[in-house]
């Protein structure tokens, strides 16, 4: 067989999507496996015993080298991602023969494997991995990447022909490979969260080129508007933390909270359209892979703060799936489905807070009952947009029962009213006319353009008012 249809066979191997996540998950283990098999002691206690790491070094490092290479061919070769991202995968079982090699050439030994850093960054870059004396490079490394670079050199030429872009790939593959071996030297030792947000971003940048439309598509399903609220919301807990106990704030882990909270809301939105078939815009097979995928990233920047986030994060997604799915679909429930709503925009305030201090009985329990109180009733804005639907399924919402030009002057008495309410069970009793003039404006604008945007304008200005006075006065 020539190395045409050898090439030809790699692209064109079956198997969906899951099919190739799940097998590429399955190398990671086996690599983590031969890892604590042929190293040494004390590496076994390191990965074992520190969650974070299993994640970010075992999966996190291997997918987002893995789309960086994908990425690379797919702009020198010009063909399509999936195609490239198969060829790509078959090249994958490389990282199993590392731990073997340095076995061997350890005696029985092994090595512990660590980032290159920034004091040998420029000499081993110059000399391919210290090729002449290496600091941080093991012999298997070495050989890997070095089958690595003609597997992928290979692939170029046929796809190409071409020099200019043999030495293109050839550059760029040395250049990614040596990146993802000094990340410390790049993300100035916050490698966990550059590599989480890094794997995010390329994650994007493949399905942006797999299909814009659906692409599109996603961004738009997103509800940006209703996504600022919680992340504003977990903002505010971290900001709380700020002013209740003078420490400063820990950005890499507010970082990550913001991240969990963020990816739990779309996961709750896609839990919401896979049950509301109709309004599903990709297939459902589609569907359940964005909903898992979204699911993954939420839990897995959870870890990475701490416990505490994290068990809120799983209630936060297990109340979600309540609202939408039988056999409570607690949604039904008309304008009662709204006290969900409440509990979860509490909850991702106390993620916030608790993203700085797994203490959370520390957490001001007046704040907390305040949130789930008026966005309990503030949230009945939602069932606005969704009257022709809501109606359409028999769902019992403000808007449904009262009709929309009625619910409308309702809606902006009770959403007008959470704005003093708000001060009022906080006892800030200095802001409240500021609060009263925010509500008398969100009511006005709300019987004028009958659209939730103005309520959010006035609930976010509202905000960063607050924010500001509890800083300076």
């Amino acid at each position: 067989m020539n190395a045409k249809k050898i090439i030809e066979k790699l692209e064109n191997t079956k198997g969906n999507f899951w099919e190739w996540v799940l097998t590429i998950f399955a190398f990671c283990l086996f690599r983590l496996f031969f890892d604590i098999v042929f190293s040494g002691e004390s590496y076994k206690i390191l990965i074992l015993n520190n969650v974070d790491i299993l994640i970010e070094q075992y999966f996190l490092w291997y997918v987002a080298l893995f789309l960086a290479v994908t990425i690379m061919l797919w702009l020198v070769t010009e063909e399509r991602i999936e195609i490239i991202s198969k060829v790509v995968f078959l090249f994958f079982p490389l990282i199993l023969i590392v731990p073997i090699i340095d076995w061997f050439f350890s005696g029985g030994e092994g090595y512990i494997l660590t980032y290159i850093s920034a004091e040998h960054f420029w000499e081993e870059f110059c000399s391919f991995f210290g090729l002449f004396g290496s600091y941080h490079v093991t012999y298997g490394q070495a050989i890997a990447v070095f089958i690595g670079f003609l597997l992928v050199n290979a692939y170029v030429f046929f796809k190409t022909r071409s020099v200019c872009a043999i030495i293109l790939s050839a550059f760029s593959y040395y250049i990614i490979i040596y990146f993802f071996g000094s990340l410390p030297v790049f993300f100035t030792n916050k490698t966990t969260l550059g590599l989480f947000f890094l794997t995010i971003l390329e994650g994007i940048v493949w399905l942006f080129t797999y299909n814009k439309k659906k692409f599109f598509g996603l961004a738009k399903n997103m509800h940006m508007l209703r996504a600022f609220h919680y992340l504003a919301l977990c903002f505010s807990g971290v900001f709380v933390f700020f002013l209740y106990s003078k420490n400063p704030i820990n950005v890499d882990t507010l970082l990550f909270a913001l991240a969990s909270i963020f990816f739990a809301f779309q996961y709750a939105l896609m839990v919401n359209n896979i049950f509301d078939k109709e309004r599903l815009l990709y297939n459902f097979d589609e569907s359940i892979s964005l909903c898992i995928i979204f699911a993954f990233l939420s839990l897995s920047a959870a870890i990475f703060i701490n416990d505490v986030s994290l068990w809120i994060i799983m209630l936060s997604m297990l109340l979600s799936f309540i609202y939408s799915a039988p056999p409570i679909r607690f949604k039904r429930f008309g304008f009662l489905n709204n006290i969900l709503i409440g509990v979860e925009s509490a909850l991702a305030f106390a993620v916030g807070f608790a993203s700085q201090t797994p203490n959370i009985e520390l957490m001001p329990l007046n704040i907390f009952v305040m949130i789930f109180v008026v966005f309990s009733l503030a949230s009945n804005i939602k069932d606005l947009k969704d009257y022709k639907w809501d109606k359409k399924k028999h769902i019992p919402t403000l808007p449904v029962l009262l009709g929309k030009e009625k619910s409308v002057k309702v809606l902006a008495l009770i959403t007008s009213l959470c704005f003093p309410l708000s001060i009022i069970m906080l006892e800030f009793w200095r802001l409240l006319f500021t609060s009263i003039l925010f509500g008398l404006i969100n009511g006005i604008l709300l019987l004028k353009f009958k659209d939730e945007k103005v309520v959010f304008a006035c609930y976010f200005a509202f905000m960063i008012v607050l924010l500001f006075l509890s800083i300076y006065f």
